[in-house]
């Protein structure tokens, strides 16, 4: 749970209620109590717990599972709609990703390399370069950007 935490980049935006990554990265460098324990570890522990767990009562469901919606410009027009969830929803994110990074990876491996692979999009890109530096007879190296792909496919 502390890593999950801990791995929010410095500066991430908050929820709807302001509450954001580094006040509780800030909070948890308080240590540990004075049996080896953090009781605010272990709430936030039984927290993400019950969210994973799917025993969030139906009320607060579109509170928690909601977000903050902003739109930034693009630099071609249009906009770009951002939206950031309380932290509580985010942290169970990232606690239930690394709990089947390793799964999915083997699952999933070798046909991506984004997702619990590290390394792996640097890895792809090295290949890449290998490839297309000892090319042969009529190679094709195909490379598709899904970046807006569902945003496009809506505008369409």
């Amino acid at each position: 749970m502390r890593k999950a935490i801990l791995s929010f980049p410095n500066g991430s935006v908050g929820g709807l209620d302001g509450l954001r990554p580094q006040h509780l990265k800030d909070l948890l460098a308080t240590g540990e109590g004075s049996e080896g324990t953090d009781p605010l570890l272990e709430a936030i522990t039984d927290l993400v717990n019950m969210l994973l767990e799917g025993r969030v009562p139906a009320l607060m469901c579109p509170i928690l599972y909601g977000g903050a919606l902003t739109t930034i410009s693009k630099k071609g027009g249009g906009v770009r709609p951002i939206a950031v969830g309380y932290v509580w929803r985010r942290v169970a994110g990232k606690v239930a990703c690394r709990m089947v990074s390793e799964e999915a990876a083997a699952l999933l491996g070798p046909r991506q390399l984004g997702f619990g692979i590290a390394g792996g999009c640097e890895g792809a890109v090295h290949t890449a370069r290998r490839f297309i530096e000892n090319l042969q007879a009529d190679p094709v190296l195909l490379k598709i950007d899904f970046k807006n792909a569902s945003q496009e496919h809506r505008q369409a």
